[in-house]
């Protein structure tokens, strides 16, 4: 009995883990959705008032990450 129920038990701990770690992951993945749609929109304003080529504003995409991570920021700040 005490078996079946440590079995149990080790299974409801196993699907708990499971479905935090889906949620975790999802959460993750809806994060880096917005973060990519917020920087390629931002990136294509940015190309639009400059009147820059969609090669010019991914070198300056480039510049801005590179910039992000020199100061420790997100590229969309």
């Amino acid at each position: 009995m005490q078996e079946q129920y440590a079995n149990r038990m080790g299974q409801v701990v196993v699907q708990k883990i499971g479905t935090a770690t889906l949620s975790l992951l999802k959460d993750q993945w809806s994060a880096a959705i917005d973060y990519a749609t917020s920087y390629y929109d931002t990136l294509n304003e940015i190309r639009v008032v400059t009147m820059k080529t969609e090669d010019e504003a991914q070198r300056i995409g480039s510049n801005f990450r590179q910039l992000a991570k020199d100061m420790k920021v997100t590229s969309t700040e």
